[in-house]
């Protein structure tokens, strides 16, 4: 047996094909990587999905059952409903008006959030404010219930005679009223 070694020549390569040649080869390579990359990304999350995401928790289910229990310990039998009628009823759903007008005395209403509303919005718009919802007659009624500091009285004659204004000085009144009955 005989082996020959026969020796390439350089005029038997094509040069002009190595050059697009080792380019497929890189892109294929490159193009494998990608894809085995995202192949296992890809399985990776679904399986977290498959096996922690979308199984149920026995601890869910235990907490789940030990709120439950604490729920039924509370018997509230009923008062859900009791709760959202409240709710309802102060909801913003009625107009400050309304919900003036279910309070029972001046006084629960001067106390009341609705009072407060009632302010502001007459701080805007004076044909919505306060003294438009009372009138000077219920006005010169809280004039004189928020007047614990004696501010109406004229000490030269002797009068005690509220305008029935809603301004600046009953405003005052009012914060100063309502800070001595909550402190109390």
């Amino acid at each position: 047996m005989s082996f020959e070694v026969k020796n390439i020549e350089q005029e038997n390569i094509n040069h002009k094909m190595i050059g697009p040649l080792t380019l497929f080869v890189v892109a294929t390579v490159i193009a494998s990587m990608v894809f085995v990359y995202y192949y296992f990304m890809f399985e990776k999350d679904s399986m977290m999905k498959e096996q922690y995401l979308e199984a149920d928790s026995k601890i869910l289910k235990d907490y789940m059952l030990e709120e439950e229990a604490k729920y039924k310990l509370l018997e509230m039998n009923g008062e859900e409903g009791k709760i959202s009628k409240t709710i309802q009823t102060y909801s913003a759903i009625k107009s400050i008006e309304q919900r003036l007008n279910e309070l029972n005395s001046l006084e629960e209403q001067l106390l009341s959030d609705a009072f407060e509303e009632l302010i502001a919005r007459g701080e805007k718009n004076k044909e919505r404010g306060v003294q438009k919802f009372y009138g000077e007659d219920k006005m010169i009624k809280i004039q004189n219930l928020i007047d614990f500091k004696g501010t109406y009285n004229d000490p030269e004659t002797g009068n005690h005679s509220p305008d029935g204004m809603w301004g600046a000085n009953t405003y005052y009144d009012y914060i100063q009223w309502k800070k001595w009955k909550l402190g109390n």
